[in-house]
Order: structure tokens, then C-alpha cells, then sequence
């Protein structure tokens, strides 16, 4: 059984199973300002 997750909108994240906690979300950087904005919605998570 696996678990689906999705990016519905900024900061809102939906799965299969809404009672998991999320323990560690992994970014890839390259500097770009869409992938700074990423890190920033990640670490406010």
C-alpha cells in the first residue's frame, strides 16, 4: 500500500493519510529564487 502525496497550494499539503507527521521534507537547492521560495515554505513546515 503505498501513500500519495500532493501540492495542492502553498503550504497546503494533502495524503492519503492525514494523521502522518511529517519528520523531514527534502529540498534540492540551486539558487534559483523558485527553489529558495521552496526551502522557505519547507522550513515553515
Amino acid at each position: 500500500m503505498s501513500n500519495t502525496t500532493t501540492t495542492t497550494a502553498p503550504n497546503t499539503i494533502t495524503s492519503a493519510n492525514q494523521n502522518e507527521i511529517i519528520s523531514r521534507v527534502l529540498v534540492a537547492i540551486d539558487g534559483s529564487d523558485s527553489s529558495m521560495n521552496a526551502a522557505d515554505n519547507a522550513i515553515s513546515i
